[in-house]
C-alpha cells in the first residue's frame, strides 16, 4: 500500500486517503455524501474535483494491477475474489454491532 500511496501522491497529486474519499463521492447520487457531524453538512465532489480524480485514475489502475495482481497466478486471482466476495457478503449480512 505505501508503493501505491507513493505513486498516487506523485502522479496524481494526493494521497491514497484523498483519493479514497474522492472515489466515494464519485460514485454517490449527485456526488454528494452526508458527513456524520451533527450539523449535517455535505461533502461534494466539484467538477475540478471530479476531472482530478479521472487523471489520476489510469495510473492508479496501472499500479493496482502491476503490484498486486502480476504477482498472483490466474488461480490466486480467483481465490481472492471468492474470499473477498464471502467477507462482503458476512459483513453486509452482519450489519453494524
Amino acid at each position: 500500500m505505501d508503493v501505491l500511496d507513493r505513486e498516487l501522491q506523485h502522479d496524481g497529486g494526493m494521497p491514497h486517503a484523498c483519493h479514497e474519499i474522492l472515489v466515494r463521492l464519485s460514485e454517490a447520487a449527485g456526488r454528494r455524501l452526508r458527513m456524520s457531524d451533527r450539523r449535517g453538512q455535505a461533502a461534494v465532489l466539484t467538477d475540478e474535483g471530479f476531472a482530478t480524480l479521472a487523471a489520476a485514475a489510469p495510473g492508479h489502475v496501472e499500479g493496482a494491477r502491476r503490484h498486486l495482481f502480476d504477482a498472483l497466478s490466474s488461480a490466486q486471482v480467483d481465490q481472492l475474489r471468492r474470499i473477498s466476495e464471502t467477507l462482503a457478503d458476512h459483513l453486509t449480512d452482519s450489519g453494524p454491532n
